[in-house]
């Protein structure tokens, strides 16, 4: 998941009213001189996706090959949730290229 990238000179998040399950965040913010409420819904990474640039590609290939073997927790490329990156994830990667 994406952080959120710093903000434009004016706008800053006063305070987060609410977060449901599906990570949707409901903030107030101000724009300039102006309060607003906004919503934020998460874009999820496709599956394969180990670095979420949007698209599966060489880069997310590296990705496992260079984390190859155990994992201790939350590994990006572990697709399997296994917490050992191996040819199973390889697979994730190749099966869901482009």
């Amino acid at each position: 998941m994406e952080i959120i990238p710093e903000l434009p000179d004016g706008q800053q998040i006063r305070r987060v009213v609410d977060m449901s399950d599906d990570g949707t965040v409901v903030m107030q913010m101000i724009f300039g001189n102006n309060n607003r409420s906004v919503v934020a819904r998460p874009i999820w990474p496709s599956t394969g996706d180990s670095n979420c640039d949007g698209v599966v590609n060489v880069d997310d290939l590296l990705g496992v090959i260079n984390a190859w073997g155990p994992c201790e927790s939350a590994c990006p490329t572990d697709f399997d949730e296994n917490n050992v990156i191996n040819v199973f994830d390889l697979i994730v990667v190749l099966e869901n290229w482009g």
